[in-house]
C-alpha cells in the first residue's frame, strides 16, 4: 500500500522508514503547517515566538510586541496607543488601548508609557472686535502627538459665547502656512453653544501647525 505520511508537528528525514516511531515530535514551541514533514527546519516557531526554523531558540514575544504568524519572523510592536504588558501575545487586538485622551510609543509595555495628549500651540485670532460686526476668526493648533481620525473624539474651543453663526455648521476656510487644516478637519464643523466641535477626517501631525479660520457674527457687546 501507499506510504502514510507523519502526522502534522512530526518529521522524519529518514528513508524506507516502517514505523511511526520514525516520525520526532516538533521541539519546545514548534510546529508543522501540514502533514509528511521531512526535516527539522519545518518545525517553525509558533505564533507569539519568533526564531531560526528547527525550534532550538525559539523565545517568546516580549511585552509590548506580537506575532500572528509561524516562522522565524520577527515579533511587531505594539502601534501608538496602545500597549501590552504580556509576552507571547499573537494579535494586535491584544495590544490594550491608552486611556482616552492619552498616547504612547510603538512597543509600549505599561499604562506609565501613555502620556497626555495636549496642544503645544491652541490659539483665536479675530478679525473684527466691534459690537455687531462680522468676524473672522482665525485657529491656530499644534499638538504634541499624532491625532488619528480612529482614536479621536473630536475637538471642541469653546469661549465664543454670544456669537452666532448663519447655521449649526459653519465653513472651514484656507489660511495661508495652515497646512490644509481646514480638509484636516472636513472642511466643516458644527457651531452650537458658542463652540466650535471640529471632528478629524484625516490624521493630525504632531509638530505641524494647523490653522483655519471661519466666520461669526458678534454679540451685542464687544468681544
Amino acid at each position: 500500500g501507499p506510504c502514510t505520511e507523519c502526522v502534522i508537528d512530526t518529521y522524519s528525514p529518514g528513508v524506507a522508514a516502517n514505523s511511526s516511531d520514525t516520525c520526532a515530535t516538533c521541539p519546545g514551541v514548534t510546529s508543522t503547517w501540514t502533514a509528511g514533514s521531512d526535516a527539522l527546519t519545518d518545525c517553525m516557531c509558533n505564533k507569539g515566538y519568533t526564531g531560526p526554523d528547527g525550534g532550538a531558540a525559539c523565545t517568546a514575544c516580549i511585552a509590548g510586541t506580537y506575532k500572528p504568524e509561524r516562522g522565524s519572523h520577527k515579533c511587531t510592536d505594539c502601534p501608538e496607543g496602545t500597549y501590552s504588558g504580556a509576552t507571547a501575545r499573537i494579535l494586535e487586538s491584544q495590544c490594550a488601548w491608552c486611556p482616552e485622551n492619552f498616547w504612547s510609543p510603538w512597543g509600549s509595555t505599561t499604562t506609565s508609557d501613555c502620556y497626555e495628549i495636549f496642544f503645544t500651540t491652541a490659539e483665536v485670532w479675530q478679525s473684527m472686535p466691534l459690537a455687531g460686526g462680522t468676524n473672522t476668526l482665525t485657529v491656530t493648533l499644534v499638538t504634541n502627538v499624532d491625532m488619528v481620525p480612529s482614536k479621536s473624539t473630536g475637538i471642541t474651543i469653546s469661549g465664543f459665547a454670544g456669537a452666532t453663526a448663519a447655521s449649526n455648521t459653519v465653513t472651514l476656510s484656507a489660511v495661508a502656512g495652515g497646512n490644509g487644516a481646514e480638509a484636516v478637519f472636513g472642511g466643516s464643523a458644527a457651531f452650537v453653544g458658542g463652540a466650535l466641535n471640529l471632528t478629524l477626517a484625516s490624521t493630525l501631525h504632531n509638530g505641524t501647525v494647523y490653522a483655519f479660520s471661519f466666520d461669526v457674527q458678534n454679540p451685542a457687546a464687544a468681544q
